[in-house]
């Protein structure tokens, strides 16, 4: 009759702990690449949103009711908010441009991309020009 393990019982557990805890470690890495493109998107259109219906235009004029309405800046400052910081960095044509938002939801930018930079490793977002549609590639 058996009372106790042995040595090598115990080795072979240690070891299966071990290569599971590798594999979990290594899922629950931070993708900050892949939660930075998600927040940029979702601020575009979360402003694409807010300009839709709002027009700039009325009786043919323009008028300054609030032109801020319905655009953002593309730069890491003014896209960083109080709940999230941006790790990556932004590069492209559109870095540093304002986009702006019709009532249609149409932007203003005729169709160009930003690139999102983060340790080697680049994912393009483009806008296209009527719908305001963003493709992400990675």
């Amino acid at each position: 009759m058996r009372k106790a393990f042995t040595l090598i019982e115990l080795i072979f557990v240690i070891v299966i702990i071990g290569i599971i805890t590798g594999v979990g470690v290594n899922s629950f890495k931070t993708h900050y690449l892949i939660n930075d493109v998600n927040f940029i998107v979702g601020k575009i259109r979360a402003t694409q949103y807010q300009g839709i219906g709002y027009s700039k235009v009325q009786f043919g004029t323009t008028t300054e009711l609030n032109s801020s309405i319905g655009c953002i800046t593309l730069d890491k400052d003014s896209l960083n908010d109080t709940n999230y910081k941006i790790h990556s960095t932004l590069v492209g044509n559109l870095k540093g441009e304002t986009l702006c938002f019709d009532e249609k939801g149409s932007p203003s930018l005729s169709e160009d991309n930003l690139s999102i930079e983060y340790k080697n490793k680049t994912v393009t977002l483009k806008i296209q020009p009527i719908t305001g549609y963003i493709t992400v590639k990675y």
